[in-house]
């Protein structure tokens, strides 16, 4: 897009317009779709945050919050902990150790939907990765989630003559 009279921008300076998702790829745009998930032994169920360094001791933190999903643990049957230990060195009073929880423990702390598939589409050759894309497809979404809330991130593109293979990972 770009401007064609001076307001907050001078004229003729091209603003980019990002649009999520990059791609909305449906049945008629890929082949060989394989559906799979992180492995349940793999997901954090607990998180130890340290935070408040002590500037006289690099070492030594003042402050430890500790956070449990005992929804996953619950819902899928999870016995042994698996903590994940984080030195925070830039929190004060925990609202970041908050906020790191709340983030990573959506990601790596729940189960995620992980794709494979090949692009036969030749619009969507220039998928990247780091795109982000949403899949349409009448194949069932684990967990009982639907395909239509699913946004992904690709995470790995192999080029071949006339295909693109992705993999993709579920980030909300």
């Amino acid at each position: 897009i770009t401007t064609a009279t001076a307001g907050s921008q001078s004229a003729g300076t091209t603003i980019f317009r990002v649009i999520f998702p990059h791609a909305v790829i449906d049945e008629d745009d890929f082949s060989n779709l394989q559906i799979m998930h992180t492995p349940i032994n793999e997901l954090v169920t607990k998180f130890k945050i340290q935070y408040l360094r002590k500037p006289e001791d690099n070492s030594k933190y003042a402050k430890t919050s500790e956070f449990t999903n005992t929804t996953t643990r619950t819902n899928y049957n999870i016995e042994d902990e698996k903590v994940k230990e984080i030195k925070n060195d830039f929190d004060k009073v925990g609202t970041l150790t908050t906020n790191y929880f709340n983030y990573y423990n959506h990601l790596i702390g729940e189960p995620r939907v992980k794709v494979a598939m090949d692009l036969v589409n030749p619009s969507f050759y220039g998928i990247e990765v780091g795109d982000i894309i949403r899949i349409f497809t009448n194949k069932k979404a684990p967990f009982g989630k639907n395909w239509r809330n699913l946004y992904f991130i690709v995470t790995q593109t192999t080029r071949t003559l006339g295909k693109l293979s992705i993999s993709a990972f579920e980030i909300y």
